[in-house]
């Protein structure tokens, strides 16, 4: 199924702004409140009132990391790209630790397509955060795009050791076990994320894709009419699906499609091919 990738950058993005939302040090008496402040605005979404704060906080402590942080992953919020690779350069030039700058830059660079300099930042933040799930689910991201996927599993592996809660790289992990025809790995990663994520589709979709891979028709419609009765995201990729080559002209399966407002194509046309990447429906 063809589906936005659980590793984009736009998910990137929502995790650096998590990581961002409140100084974690490097501030001096006279620059918190303004950068209190900006945090205020960028909450509120008026990044140019927060990028002013931002900017006072700097001209009081030029040496504030998080000053140069917050203000670089508000200009990026303001289109202002270049402006914010600076800021956040600065920010790690003042502290080689600073993670959430560094994860900044990755969703930067992923966009810019250096994916050498974007893995040589997850490797810094490595060095300082083994257990950074934003670094490695993006190391993952590279490998399944070299078609390296059993280093992708060992990535996601080391993600879900630290964090067994963590819904996207249970799934992907899920979607590789899959792939490498672990059908009991893949089939306890799509069930754990059912129960963290009971009302989302993405699971079931999953569960479905390993019965119909083993021809087991009735646990595959069921959990398929699962995932649609949740709201499968993208259902014209259910026809790109590889798991569902054959099935278009079974009548239960039309009539699931017929549900998401997806047509099935005529009996004996051709499927399109596996997604490059495991991610949400």
């Amino acid at each position: 199924m063809r589906r936005p990738s659980a590793f984009a950058p736009a998910r990137a993005l929502a995790l650096v702004a998590a990581a961002l939302a409140v100084p974690a040090g490097g501030c001096g008496k006279g620059d918190t409140q303004h950068l209190l402040a900006g945090n205020a605005y960028f909450s509120t979404g008026d990044y140019a009132h927060a990028a002013d704060e931002y900017r006072a906080a700097l001209a009081k402590n030029p040496a504030s990391m998080d000053g140069h942080t917050l203000l670089g992953k508000t200009l990026f919020e303001l289109g202002d790209v270049a402006g914010a690779e600076t800021e956040l350069r600065a920010a790690v030039a003042l502290d080689p630790a600073a993670t959430g700058a560094r994860m900044a830059l990755v969703v930067i660079l992923l966009q810019r397509g250096d994916r050498a300099a974007a893995r040589a930042e997850c490797a810094a933040i490595l060095e300082h955060d083994d257990k950074s799930a934003f670094a490695r689910k993006t190391l993952a991201k590279f490998a399944i795009a070299e078609g390296d996927y059993p280093a992708a599993r060992r990535e996601l592996d080391r993600v879900v050791a630290s964090d067994p809660s963590d819904v996207e790289a249970l799934y992907n992990r899920g979607v590789l076990a899959s792939r490498a025809g672990d059908e009991p790995g893949a089939l306890a990663d799509f069930e754990a994320v059912r129960r963290l994520a009971p009302a989302e589709a993405f699971a079931d979709y999953g569960v479905a894709t390993v019965h119909a891979l083993a021809g087991r028709r009735p646990e595959a419609l069921a959990a398929l009419a699962r995932a649609v009765d949740k709201g499968i995201r993208d259902p014209h990729g259910v026809l790109e699906d590889p798991a569902w080559k054959g099935w278009e002209t079974i009548p239960e399966f039309q009539a699931l499609l017929a549900r998401t407002g997806a047509v099935a194509p005529a009996a004996g046309s051709a499927v399109g091919p596996a997604s490059a990447a495991p991610s949400h429906p």
